[in-house]
Order: C-alpha cells, then structure tokens, then sequence
C-alpha cells in the first residue's frame, strides 16, 4: 500500500482497487487472502495477465518472448492469406507497411526489455520471404530497405524500427529533464546518462546504467559517431561543462533564455559578444561568463556550428514536438545514398563507366519510371483480363 501511495505521488495516478487484480510472485495462500483482504482486489487465477494489450507473466524476462511469439503467430496467419490472392511485389510492401508491421511496433514501444539481436534477422527474413514468394532475392539488404524512391524496395526493417523507438526515448529525455519519469530514472541510474544523447562518455554509461536506459544508450553507441560526432547546436550549455562549474550558474542561464549552444548566437550564426551577455546577465557575472567563453573557445563550439550534422533535423523537431521523431530517426537509419550509388555503379561496370553525377540523376527520377512501368503493366493486364 506504501508503494501505490508512492506510485500516486510520483505519477500523478490512483489504482482504482475495486477494478485491479494481484498477480503474485512466490507467495502462500495465506498471504494472498490477508492482501486481497486489505487491498480489496482480487487475486488474479490466470498465469498470463493482459493490459493495454501487453501480456504481463510472473518471470519478467520472458515477457518479451510471450508477446512477440503472439504477435507473429497473427503476421504469419495475414501472410498466408496472400497465397489466395494476386498480389504483386509492391502491394505486398505496402500490405506489410499497413497491416503487418504496426502489430509489432506497438510492442517496439512498450516492452522496455531488449530483444535478442538474432530474431530481427529471422523476422526480416520472413517478411522478404512472405514478399518476394520462393523465389530468393538477389539484391543485397541495403537495396531491400532503401526508400523506394532512392532505388530501394523500401521494404521494413524491423531493426531499424525498433531501435528507432529505443533512441526516442533518449532523445526525449535531453527535452525532458524535469519529467518526474525521468527524474525517478535519473535516481535509479545514480544520475549517469541523464544526458540522453548528449552524454559524452558512452563507456562508462552503459556499463553503469540500468533498466530501459542501458538498452537506448548501447544502441545510441553505435550511431553516435556517424550522427554526432561533435556537439550539435542543440546541446544544451550545461553538457559541455566538464564539472567546473557550479550548477546554479546554468540554471541562472537558463533563466535568462540560454538553455542551448544555439542560444549563444545570433540569427546570422555569430556567437554574441561578452558584452552583450554582461547586458542581459549582470555584470556582477562577468567572470562566470569569462570562463564561458573560454570554455567555448577551447571546445571550438563557433567553429562546429557553422556546419550541420545529421541528428540536427530530429533534434529541430523534437524541439517543436514530439510527434513523428520515431518515423524520422528510422528514415535516417534507412537512408544510405552513398552506399546505393557504388552499387549501381557496380552493377553497371559491364556497360561501361558509369559517373557519379550520372547515377544520382538516375535515383532521383527512378521512383518515377518504375511508377509508371507499373501503371502500364497494370493497365495491360486489366486490358487482357477484359478481353478474356
């Protein structure tokens, strides 16, 4: 009862006991009916207990298993509903985009547990199979998941999703910091990795952290270096302090409308003078705000901002809302332009030299010739079925 009475506190939420059951963990009958007697719930009989449409059993660790063997047994039985019916390649994409693939993404999102790295390759491989029928494909992953409209199938990458929500996550937290949510996982965490995907040190918070946060950051691990190598224009002040500053000073700053590295600069990108700073913060400040403009000019901070890196996009828009930042993250994880021109480049060597520029034409208008080869395909096919 303690616990709830926390819980409500926290969160902001009640337990309606009248509605609620107790699923027990190695506890006598006894016990159960002085807890039901005094909580007034019932004791839950079932060994598998479903909320929000998430099957929750007594071993924790094997939630995962339960939910998503479930959730597979549903997409293997729409798949072979497909033998029956005259789908052609691009129709069964956009049927496993639409039908298939929301039965998991919903489970990418609640389930805060890892998932073993194997079944994504088994999962993928299902929905290639289901797709392109016995037939083996031949064309490498890369041009599988590509956008369509950069020469790829664009069919789903169940990785890229999930790891796509597990960095939402993360990046929520750097807008977020005074959730109580994020402030319990903070205390949890002994504050390590409260930086989200501004944290500096990665090694040491993975191995230090724990729960669904572990998880984000040894996935951010792994884009970190490729999206941002160097501070982004989002990064908040406080995180390019090595600890040698008192925190008052950033709140202080934040006060006055300096949260983030961008506040430093003016709408033409020029870092604002010392003494227009001292103007708005008080002059009795001027050595606090000397040592900020030292410590930015030894991390180089004007000369990063002149350029954009590829997180900067998601971070722009999470700063306006929180909408659609998962769908981002994964078009960014999808998308490998360079990657996709070698390719062609390699395919069509037989031919002759192929230029680069020339290959970049060819991406951008593919989308539209192979739209309309498909029109007039399906145009002479209802012609000859009219005709027989």
């Amino acid at each position: 009862m303690i616990i709830l009475k926390d819980f409500k506190e926290v969160s902001g939420l009640e337990v309606n006991m009248e509605k609620s059951e107790i699923l027990y963990w190695d506890v006598n009958e006894e016990e159960k009916k002085e807890t039901a007697k005094l909580t007034r719930m019932d004791i839950k009989k079932k060994k598998i207990n479903k909320y929000l449409g998430v099957n929750i059993i007594k071993n924790i660790a094997r939630t995962p298993d339960v939910n998503y063997k479930e959730a597979w047994r549903k997409v293997k039985k729409d798949m072979r509903s497909w033998k029956n019916k005259n789908l052609s390649i691009l129709s069964r994409i956009r049927a496993t985009k639409m039908f298939l693939v929301p039965k998991l993404l919903y489970l990418f999102q609640v389930i805060a547990l890892p998932i073993r790295r194997k079944w994504f390759k088994t999962w993928n491989k299902i929905f290639k199979n289901g797709i392109f029928g016995s037939k083996r494909a031949r064309t490498p992953d890369i041009v599988n998941h590509s956008p369509q409209e950069e020469m790829g199938w664009g069919i789903p990458n169940l990785e890229f999703y999930y790891d796509a929500f597990q960095l939402k996550y993360l990046i929520d937290i750097g807008y977020n910091d005074r959730s109580k949510w994020v402030r319990l996982e903070n205390e949890i965490n002994n504050g390590i990795g409260r930086e989200g995907i501004f944290n500096r040190n990665m090694q040491m918070a993975c191995k230090k952290t724990i729960g669904p946060r572990k998880t984000a950051l040894g996935i951010w691990k792994s884009w970190n270096m490729k999206w941002m190598p160097r501070y982004s224009k989002q990064t908040p002040l406080k995180y390019i302090d090595k600890g040698h500053t008192d925190s008052g000073w950033w709140k202080k700053l934040e006060e006055w409308g300096l949260y983030r590295l961008k506040d430093m600069f003016d709408e033409g990108g020029t870092l604002i003078t010392k003494n227009s700073l001292l103007e708005k913060v008080g002059k009795q400040y001027w050595l606090k705000v000397l040592g900020l403009y030292n410590l930015m000019k030894s991390e180089r901070i004007e000369e990063m901002m002149r350029s954009k890196i590829k997180i900067d996009d998601i971070l722009n828009k999470r700063q306006v809302t929180e909408k659609g930042i998962a769908g981002l993250i994964y078009k960014l994880m999808i998308r490998d332009k360079e990657k996709m021109i070698r390719i062609i480049q390699n395919k069509w060597e037989q031919e002759g030299p192929l230029h680069q520029i020339t290959a970049q034409e060819i991406m951008k208008s593919i989308h539209k010739i192979k739209m309309d080869k498909y029109r007039e395909l399906s145009r002479k096919f209802l012609l000859k079925w009219y005709r027989t």
